[in-house]
């Protein structure tokens, strides 16, 4: 039996991705075979919305995180250091022997920790992004420091191609796993097939998830639709940004749904959505993550539109479309033109449930480390 802690003391008013991301993961190591004891270790409001499997043990931590609000604030906090030595000799206490820090990108300052018995494994989302904080916290001579103080068998996780790349330049290669961002359960991936897309005499919609930033391409998106069919865009935004937009493309026809929104909620929009857009700009592919929302995307079986910066986070598949990242008529094109053959799109969009189930389920992602950690 192999047990696990998950650890995630985050402290934002607006959780993201963290919930779904922690909460999923330690359910599917509950629900691995032959599973040992599993520990999560997060702040209560993760479970507002989330429903936590009988096999695991949830250990609240003091983290202030009072939940999502509607406006989107920026992230300052840190671990505590003491917190966490806590939560690993709690984790190793009670049978846990591998130790998941799931965004050592944002608590690094607080390790390393070292418990006996424990082989620790840290999701580093945003390799770039975490170098150059590193850099600029720390200094450029502390990066290989940071890395190589926790211990000659902590495992670093990143999620795709140009994440590997960039790891590599401070993490030895036989301390690297890449696995795709996991978004959904294998369950859920089935039902989003199962489901599939039925056309309705409704006007399609073409759908943006997240946050409308710059380096999400939100300005080129606008640009590339003025005048054309209508864009829904999901997700917490930033405090003005919707006011902002509007009045900077007012010839664009776009309606936001903002605030936190409940994985029924995104499941219900996504699979209403004629195709789902995701023209990111050069300064993302810098930070070096994946899009959560593709993986979202393709994880319900839905055809997508990518900037070139995305395309090694897709499949070879005729539902998946590679524009240029900053060209919004290319985009318009590409756009238009899934628009007039919906049907063959998302037909080619169902084949897609296999590669679904590998790389963006919680269960791929537990049993990806789980055997390498064997």
């Amino acid at each position: 039996m192999t047990g696990m802690a998950v650890f995630d003391d985050f402290n934002d008013t607006v959780l993201g991705h963290h919930p779904d991301f922690v909460v999923g993961l330690a359910n599917a190591a509950a629900a691995t075979p032959a599973a040992g004891p599993v520990r999560m270790y997060c702040p209560p409001s993760y479970l507002l919305h989330h429903r936590l499997d009988r096999g695991v043990t949830h250990m609240a931590t003091t983290g202030a995180s009072p939940g999502s609000s509607a406006v989107k604030l920026s992230y300052s906090g840190t671990v505590d250091p003491k917190r966490l030595a806590e939560a690993c000799r709690d984790a190793r206490d009670h049978g846990a022997t591998v130790f998941l820090n799931c965004y050592f990108d944002e608590n690094y300052p607080a390790w390393p920790i070292s418990e006996a018995g424990l082989t620790y494994v840290h999701a580093l989302h945003r390799p770039g992004y975490f170098e150059a904080d590193v850099r600029r916290r720390l200094g450029g001579g502390r990066l290989l420091d940071v890395v190589g103080g926790q211990g000659p068998d902590a495992l670093f996780v990143v999620n795709t191609p140009v994440g590997e790349r960039q790891a590599r330049r401070f993490v030895a290669p036989d301390r690297l796993l890449r696995v795709g961002w996991p978004t959904a359960t294998r369950a859920e991936v089935a039902a989003s097939f199962r489901r599939g897309w039925t056309p309705t005499d409704e006007e399609p919609y073409v759908l943006s998830i997240g946050s409308a930033r710059s380096d999400k391409g939100i300005g080129v998106l606008l640009t590339a639709l003025e005048n054309g069919p209508q864009l829904r865009v999901l997700g917490q935004q930033y405090d003005g940004v919707e006011e902002r937009l509007c009045k900077d493309h007012p010839n664009a026809r776009v309606g936001f749904e903002s605030g936190w929104i409940s994985r029924a909620r995104l499941a219900e929009v996504i699979a209403g959505a004629a195709v789902i857009v995701f023209p990111y700009q050069q300064e993302f592919a810098g930070y070096g993550g994946a899009s959560g929302a593709l993986a979202q995307a393709i994880s319900a079986g839905k055809p997508v539109i990518v900037s070139e910066v995305l395309a090694e986070q897709i499949p070879d598949s005729p539902a998946c479309q590679v524009v240029p990242a900053a060209d919004d008529r290319a985009l318009r094109r590409a756009i238009d033109d899934a628009l007039r053959h919906l049907p063959e799109l998302h037909e080619a969009a169902a084949g897609l449930r296999a590669y679904a189930e590998e790389h963006h389920t919680y269960e791929g992602y537990v049993r990806h480390i789980l055997d390498r950690c064997a």
